[in-house]
């Protein structure tokens, strides 16, 4: 059986209701809150199955007794968020009545099915984004709420009331002078970008209600510190002056809420839940070092000047410098000095804690990121597949409970996916009945993997009678972001229309030496070059020093690099004419060269004539970079690295690095208040740091520059903290100069944290690197690197005609369907114009457009459609784990 299509031996009049109308059984919810079909109604305006927001009535009156406002804003919620027939007034209060009442005028019904379309896509989108259903809108009422809060234009605001609010920073006191502003300026920023937030925050409010609200932990936390927030940002307004504003630190909250930053609070989930076995580990290392700490104490106080050991304290925190190796072996030479075998305490103490016990801690921390990513995996495919439960119950009709209609399918699409035209809708509908999706995650045939059209064509004779049913319907998540082509016409170039034909014969010319072998040769070799060139040309100028050489340099520096940005620009010019824009830049690499080669050249010509400078030259080094794809093409060993492993990694690597952009943020704030007002240069005096911050201007004495007396110099300092390269000297010059002990919590805690950041960072990419190898293991090298999951599907125009309806919506679209498939088929001669699938007029014809003598003499004819999509970790997963997936079923069942 096929996991992803398992689903319980009940039929779907049999699975628990989880639509809005009703939480019971089929047959209470029948009667408390669905439609009864009404005699005087014919079988293609059937009511759903399950109406959506049977309480819209008594809501409504609710709203018209007690405001006019609200029950205003209702009524344009009705005229612009739900698509009604513009021919039925959709202000009409009778209309409420009526549409939930049990006799249903059919004029009405187009009103019924969008309230239906609307929240079964609100289900799919919170399958989608992994929303609990615990915040789904079951009331009429929240409904604009719901569309307020996820509206982009929403998001968009939040982002940047965010980002403002975090930026306030390089302007607030302590700030570089040329970034500072009055606190009457920057508060003012701020009061308008919190008061903005709580505007977002109140929609949210009033979308999921006060007391889920409240009870939700990240909420919470951020109404907290919006409180907080603007409470001091009111003073500083009134005060005209900064204080101690240690929670601005807190800032960072406002943009893991964001939308856009989904993948941040994921890692900052995924840390949290792995931080207990990282405590658990840390508190075993804290033990260990205490014990050595005791012992070195007790070994070495008794040595003369030996103050890192001078008490329990300091032979503590010298221990701790020693596990991350910056002060050694600086710590070990006094009791080296004294007696040589003093050393086998440092060897031992570093061999069981750094090479040994750190290991540990990160194999202990690896695997439980290894089981929480698997389990986040299982949550989230159980999650989709309710979803999909959820949408199918409210898309299928009470004298139909197995399948979903094609014009059903479309409404849903008209919210779900509101730009995808008739033809993507179609294709789309057609995929997920034909279940072209299960070699997915079916267990792989090498020979299967070239999709033949005989092979999928027979599918068609087998399955005449296809139905999109709810195991079929699980797929829409894969199906839904496909790109489709038509691929006679994606073979054909742009430019197969061009007229006069001697333009047409010229590209054609173009295009063979373009797709030729010998022109990658050609493009490699010319980088190649470029790089050897580079390469020679930095040793001359290092190794000859005479004038007459520097002269000859001086010239060649300034032609080569152009002939070479020249060929450079001949060869985009030419891949931009034989694959036109849209083709060229869909390829990464493509991208990649037209950024490096445009800024080469914008580079060449300001050198030219209007400044000198070495930047064409730096630029179009950068275009070595294009080797990365040869070696990844030519070479097995690199396709591991360079595949699709790559793409995951660098994706999900953004988000690791906002998080320790974030993390920064909050340790930056706290050092600008806490030492801010402090300056190390010439600091120190008289003790071992003070040749470090004497301003002499040496290279040793330039400590002085790592500071937090702004922010960007704080993210420079504690990066190299983070480093751990004498990290110790900053930290003893701030004990120094604040005279006060406790100022290295600080910087033990920034290290603390950062090594938990790091870890999890490490163990995702073993993690990611181990999925890879096994998965290539399983199913073979050729589908480990595929960036793209593709399917294939032949279409014959007779395969619309099944999708007949007695609406008129339906007959326009099965008409405009037609009429593309006619156009398409006939183009499929030589002599014939070239029309993209995609791209074809998809406006309403007569339903006489095409005759039936045409439909029966070219049925006979195939229209091949490829469907692609990137492949992403849950496509990886669906198919690593589709033995498991029976299992997770059965027991979500069971549970």
């Amino acid at each position: 059986m096929d996991p992803i299509n398992a689903s319980t031996e009940e039929s779907p009049s049999n699975i628990p209701n989880r639509s809005i109308a009703a939480d019971s059984s089929i047959s209470s919810d029948f009667r408390a809150n669905s439609l009864v079909l009404d005699e005087s109604i014919e079988k293609d305006d059937e009511l759903p199955l399950c109406q959506s927001y049977s309480d819209m009535d008594e809501s409504i009156r609710a709203q018209h007794r007690y405001s006019y406002w609200k029950n205003f804003c209702i009524h344009l919620f009705h005229k612009f968020f739900l698509r009604f027939d513009s021919k039925i007034s959709s202000t009409s209060m009778p209309f409420i009545t009526r549409c939930t009442s049990r006799s249903v005028d059919v004029q009405n019904l187009p009103k019924l099915w969008s309230l239906n379309y609307l929240e079964a896509s609100i289900y799919l989108e919170e399958g989608l984004n992994n929303d609990k259903f615990d915040h789904h809108p079951h009331l009429f009422p929240k409904i604009p709420m719901y569309l307020l809060t996820h509206n982009r234009f929403i998001y968009s605001i939040d982002f940047l009331c965010c980002w403002l609010i975090l930026l306030l920073a390089l302007a607030e006191k302590p700030a570089i002078d040329k970034y500072h502003l009055p606190e009457a300026i920057h508060s003012s920023i701020e009061l308008i970008c919190l008061f903005t937030l709580v505007l977002i925050s109140s929609l949210k409010l009033g979308w999921i209600g006060g007391r889920k609200f409240f009870r939700h932990i990240r909420t919470l936390i951020k109404t907290i510190v919006l409180i907080l927030m603007i409470i001091e940002a009111i003073i500083v307004l009134w005060r005209q002056d900064s204080h101690f504003r240690v929670t601005r630190s807190l800032r960072p909250m406002f943009l893991i809420d964001n939308f856009y930053f989904y993948g941040v609070r994921r890692v900052v989930r995924q840390t949290m839940q792995s931080l207990r076995s990282f405590c658990e580990m840390l508190a075993l290392l804290i033990i260990l070092l205490i014990f050595f700490s005791i012992s070195a104490f007790y070994l070495f106080s008794s040595i003369p000047n030996y103050q890192q050991f001078s008490t329990i304290v300091q032979s503590f925190l010298s221990l701790f410098v020693l596990l991350t190796t910056a002060n050694f072996p600086d710590v070990m030479m006094p009791a080296y000095q004294k007696n040589r075998f003093y050393s086998l305490f440092f060897i031992i103490f570093l061999v069981i804690n750094l090479y040994f016990f750190l290991n540990i801690l990160l194999a202990v921390v690896y695997n439980s990121f290894s089981r929480i990513e698997k389990d986040k995996f299982r949550k989230l495919f159980l999650h989709r597949r309710k979803a999909c439960d959820h949408a199918f119950r409210l898309l299928i009709t009470s004298s139909n409970t197995q399948s979903i209609q094609f014009k059903h399918f479309c409404g849903l699409l008209d919210y779900l996916k509101p730009r995808s035209n008739h033809l993507e809708r179609f294709l789309m509908y057609e995929a997920l009945c034909r279940k072209l999706l299960n070699s997915h995650e079916d267990s792989f045939d090498k020979v299967k993997k070239s999709k033949s059209i005989d092979v999928i064509g027979m599918d068609l004779k087998k399955d005449s009678d296809r139905a999109l049913t709810l195991d079929k319907f699980y797929y829409i998540y894969e199906v839904m972001n496909m790109k489709w082509k038509n691929i006679s016409e994606s073979e054909k170039p742009w430019f197969n229309n061009c007229y006069p034909n001697f333009i047409r014969f010229l590209l054609n010319k173009i295009r063979f030496i373009v797709l030729h072998q010998y022109f990658d040769l050609y493009v490699y070799s010319l980088i190649i070059l470029a790089a050897l060139y580079q390469l020679s040309d930095a040793l001359a100028n290092c190794i000859w020093s005479s004038n007459s050489a520097s002269s000859f340099l001086t010239d060649s520096s300034s032609i080569v690099p152009s002939i070479f940005i020249s060929l450079y620009t001949i060869e985009l010019i030419l891949k931009l004419l034989i694959m036109g824009f849209y083709e060229y830049f869909t390829v990464r690499w493509n991208i990649f060269d037209f950024v490096i080669t445009i800024t080469s050249l914008i580079a060449l010509i300001s050198n030219e004539f209007l400044m000198k400078t070495t930047l064409s030259t730096s630029l179009f080094s950068l275009r070595s970079l294009r080797l990365l794809d040869l070696l990844r093409n030519r070479i097995a060993c690199y396709r591991d690295i360079l595949g699709p492993l790559a793409l995951i990694i660098i994706k999900r690597f953004t988000s690791m690095a906002m998080v320790i952009i974030i993390v920064y943020y909050f340790f930056a704030i706290i050092a600008m208040e806490c030492f801010g007002q402090y300056s190390l240069k010439d600091c120190c005096v008289n003790t071992t740091l003070e040749p470090y911050y004497q301003s002499n201007g040496s290279t040793t004495s330039l400590y002085y520059l790592n500071n937090f007396q702004d922010l960007i110099t704080s993210y420079v300092t504690l990066f190299e903290l983070m480093v751990v390269n004498n990290w110790q000297i900053p930290m003893q010059a701030y004990v120094i100069v604040t005279e006060n002990s406790w100022s290295q919590l600080f910087f033990i805690t920034f290290y603390v944290i950062s090594l938990v950041v790091i870890t999890i960072v490490i163990s995702f990419v073993l993690d990611t690197f181990n999925f890879h190898i096994e998965y290539k293991h399983r199913f073979g090298p050729s589908d480990s690197i595929s960036f793209k999951h593709s399917i294939e599907m032949p279409i014959k125009s007779k395969e619309i005609i099944k999708y007949e309806s007695t609406r008129q919506n339906s007959n326009a679209i099965r008409n405009s369907l037609q009429q593309i498939f006619s156009r398409l088929r006939n183009n499929l001669t030589p002599e014939s114009s070239s029309i993209n699938a995609l791209d074809a007029d998809l406006e309403f014809r007569s339903s006489d457009y095409l005759a039936s003598n045409q439909s029966s003499q070219n049925d006979s004819n195939f229209i091949v459609f490829r469907g692609e999509k990137m492949r992403d970790k849950f496509s990886f997963n669906l198919r690593m784990y589709h033995n498991q997936l029976d299992k997770w079923i059965q027991e979500s069942v069971n549970f």
